[in-house]
């Protein structure tokens, strides 16, 4: 799952998945408390709120507000776990009240999901956001973990070739300030 579980963890992760594939934790029941995890695993009710935070990240349990993670199971866990990255682009610095806002807003939405959000801006350094912005694309397009791109760009950016290539992987292209602009193979 994660290679940043400690061993402890990861062997309660390890125990949760196992009882949800073998069904004794079914799919839309609430996990165990903490405490009763903690006492039938062995464990410190710190490694297993840790546990059950990679469980989430990994899609096998979801979080709903004012009650227990929720078991999500094991076929839509299979379902998201390789392709868990929102590739982000921002063509204003991420300082700016309105990309802030954005990028809140987005976190906030991607909370109770599987998904992690992975957020780049031109650099302050650099006069040429085009080409950071074409260097982004290709990172996403170039990662076996990207489900989708979001991009609120500059206008005048040129990299609809790169954009094609994108689409024509299945990534879906999100365009967060815009339409999206015109690049040949776009159908819509």
């Amino acid at each position: 799952m994660s290679t940043h579980n400690t061993p402890a963890v990861q062997k309660v992760v390890d125990s949760v998945r196992r009882q949800i594939q073998s069904g004794a934790l079914t799919a839309g029941n609430p996990l165990p408390t903490e405490l009763a995890l903690a006492e039938e695993l062995g464990a410190s009710r710190n490694t297993v709120r840790r546990a059950i935070e990679a469980l989430i990240r990994a899609g096998y349990v979801e979080r709903l507000p004012y009650s227990r993670p929720v078991v999500v199971g094991e076929r839509h866990a299979e379902g998201v776990s390789s392709r868990n990255e929102i590739h982000v682009w921002v063509g204003q610095t991420i300082g700016d009240f309105g990309t802030s806002a954005f990028l809140r807003g987005l976190s906030a939405a991607l909370s109770r999901t599987p998904y992690r959000m992975s957020v780049r801006e031109p650099s302050s350094r650099s006069a040429d956001g085009t080409r950071e912005e074409r260097r982004f694309l290709q990172e996403a397009l170039r990662s076996p973990a990207t489900a989708a791109v979001v991009m609120s760009r500059d206008a005048y950016s040129d990299n609809g070739d790169v954009l094609e290539q994108v689409a024509a992987s299945g990534i879906p292209i999100v365009f967060a300030d815009g339409a999206a602009p015109s690049f040949p193979g776009r159908t819509r």
